[in-house]
């Protein structure tokens, strides 16, 4: 989600690794789903990316049960 507030470009980029069951997919919602048991480095490029081009960067993550 990009948004902007008084010219301050803001970037939010949550997920989980649990559970996989749940993962959005074409014409299909759900979460964001990455695979955390193999570490946060898959996404870094993702984020590296959205820092660089927002004022802020909120990363979200939620593994394991609630």
């Amino acid at each position: 989600m990009l948004l902007e507030v008084d010219g301050l470009r803001i970037a939010v980029v949550g997920f989980t690794g649990n559970p996989a069951g749940f993962a959005a997919g074409p014409g299909q919602p759900g979460v964001a789903y990455a695979e955390l048991a193999a570490g946060f480095r898959a996404l870094a490029g993702q984020v590296q990316a959205l820092a660089t081009s927002n004022d802020v960067l909120l990363v979200p993550a939620h593994q394991g049960q609630s």
